[in-house]
């Protein structure tokens, strides 16, 4: 370089590039009595930046309703003092956990998000849908109905030891003490009709 005069410079369409793309570098600068000069642009490359989305865990005890949406997102990989508000497009939630509706594990699946300047990595979260726990108590006459369906199969255990058909759940004569995983009926209760009423529905109570 000590027998070119001028300074080494760098132009084109790199120079203030932020966005992710490609761009070219173009020397210039150089002079010289005894060269011409030729420059051949170089190229950047600016790749996005990877960004984590991790969907947030949820969990609900059992009430008879399907689950929808999820509990929320957090992000890792931010650059430059960006936010969730540079992103483009909607979040959305997915995986089995939409309509879950058993107690059990089910994955919340976050997406719907883009941004060039960023590569999306999804990472789901988990649902956690709890049974019901069900109280030391005598149960006589009022069952609610978000917890019907799960009491009928302990409640089916006690009256079909009777040997006996369908039952009433709201006639008085029926005790049903439910204390851990014991069930005790009353003998007497099996002359009972096969529907009762529970806020308002009709509900069959069948022998299976």
């Amino acid at each position: 370089n000590s027998v070119l005069g001028g300074a080494l410079g760098y132009g084109g369409n790199s120079q203030g590039a932020t966005n992710a793309g490609n761009y070219a570098i173009t020397p210039s600068g150089y002079t010289s009595g005894n060269y011409t000069f030729t420059y051949v642009d170089g190229a950047l490359t600016v790749s996005p930046a990877a960004l984590t989305v991790t969907a947030a865990a949820d969990s609900k005890v059992y009430d008879g309703l399907a689950y929808s949406g999820g509990n929320g997102v957090s992000y890792a990989g931010f650059v430059n003092g960006e936010t969730a508000t540079d992103l483009n497009g909607t979040l959305t939630y997915g995986g089995n956990a939409q309509g879950a509706l058993n107690a059990g594990g089910y994955t919340i699946t976050p997406g719907g998000l883009t941004a060039s300047n960023y590569s999306f990595n999804f990472v789901d979260g988990v649902l956690t849908i709890l049974p019901v726990t069900l109280p030391n108590t005598v149960m006589t006459d009022v069952i609610p109905v978000s917890v019907y369906s799960f009491l009928l199969d302990r409640i089916w255990v006690a009256m079909l030891e009777s040997g006996s058909g369908v039952y009433d759940l709201s006639q008085p004569v029926i005790d049903f003490i439910i204390s851990g995983a014991d069930e005790n009926h009353s003998d007497d209760s099996v002359e009972a009709p096969d529907h009762r009423q529970i806020d308002g529905r009709t509900v069959p109570i069948i022998d299976r």
